[in-house]
């Protein structure tokens, strides 16, 4: 409770939308249109964290043409995507609609991004969030269709800790967090990733067959089936 309290007492982010350009061609069954926007966070320090977005929705999936996240003149992070993900409106009997989405195994899926922490994002996670960082990069090179994906996905972090309020417990530092995924037709491998700690270390590597991702979505309920990812899955950690 007394954590919620805290919560509550916290000032609201300050937030500003710029741009919001939204154009539906057709609602049912397939959503099918435009959207762009631009929204602004103002934080401390007098900078300003801004986030831009432009996508068409299709019957192919989602293209992000662009999407960009900047702290002031700087850019955080950067890319674009095609997602195979279709949205739509189902209308029942009684005049009921539903949102759904379905997964587009052989549809184009396209994911191309890059960004790193900069001081002054370094310092609002710490204001924010009491997260101190040396720091960290991410960067996503992935194409092909879900069922023949090709590419990689990487995450570097260095000296990664969270201040703890009173009644906290100290977390141990993170000396460095390194992850990277690499994805073929055959299977998707993570890497030997590693954890490293002062006075300990966690590393490991998985590996999960391509085909295997058509399985994990049960389609009559739309929620991941994790019985057929652990039973799929190869991997060791120590």
């Amino acid at each position: 409770m007394a954590r919620f309290n805290r919560w509550l007492q916290q000032a609201l982010p300050e937030y500003r939308l710029d741009q919001v350009n939204l154009k539906l061609n057709t609602l049912r069954p397939k959503l099918d249109g435009h959207l762009r926007l631009a929204l602004v966070e103002s934080i401390p320090g007098d900078s300003t964290l801004g986030l831009s977005l432009s996508s068409d929705l299709t019957e192919s999936g989602i293209a992000v043409s662009e999407l960009s996240l900047r702290l002031d003149d700087e850019t955080l992070l950067s890319g674009q995507a095609t997602l195979p993900i279709l949205l739509g409106l189902d209308v029942d009997e009684e005049a009921a609609t539903t949102a759904y989405w379905k997964l587009l195994p052989k549809a184009p899926l396209l994911g191309k991004f890059s960004g790193a922490l900069n001081p002054t994002f370094r310092q609002w996670l710490q204001d924010q969030y009491r997260i101190e960082m040396q720091s960290g990069r991410i960067e996503v090179d992935l194409s092909g269709t879900l069922e023949s994906p090709v590419g990689a996905f990487s995450v570097v972090l260095e000296k990664l800790y969270r201040r703890p309020e009173a009644e906290e417990s100290a977390m141990p530092i993170m000396e460095l967090v390194e992850i990277e995924l690499d994805a073929s037709p055959e299977a998707l491998r993570l890497n030997p990733f590693q954890i490293r700690m002062r006075d300990a270390a966690l590393q490991g590597q998985l590996m999960l067959p391509t085909q295997s991702l058509s399985s994990l979505l049960d389609r009559s309920s739309g929620q991941l089936s994790w019985q057929t990812l652990f039973a799929e899955a190869e991997g060791r950690v120590e």
